[in-house]
């Protein structure tokens, strides 16, 4: 079955310990996955896949030590991106 390209919006807020990043979908994300630890090894995300519908979001907190670029915590893997 194919799926639309993914769209979304995404905001990454610090917080204590990490950040707050927030997802919200303008299309179907299907298995929706942030990845911290592709910049940070010990990264910890306190979700692991979610599935949104349009108008739904999910906020994921990501623990980490480290200074983070948003575009690393957000980017897609797919050609699709967000926006």
């Amino acid at each position: 079955m194919a799926f639309p390209d993914a769209r979304y919006d995404a905001d990454v807020q610090p917080s204590p310990g990490g950040y707050t990043v927030t997802v919200l979908a303008r299309r179907l994300l299907r298995d929706l996955a942030l990845l911290p630890d592709r910049p940070d090894p010990a990264a910890s995300l306190d979700e692991i896949i979610v599935t949104l519908l349009p108008g739904e979001s999910a906020t994921f907190t990501v623990t980490t030590a480290r200074q983070l670029e948003a575009e690393a915590l957000t980017m897609s893997s797919g050609a699709a991106g967000g926006q």
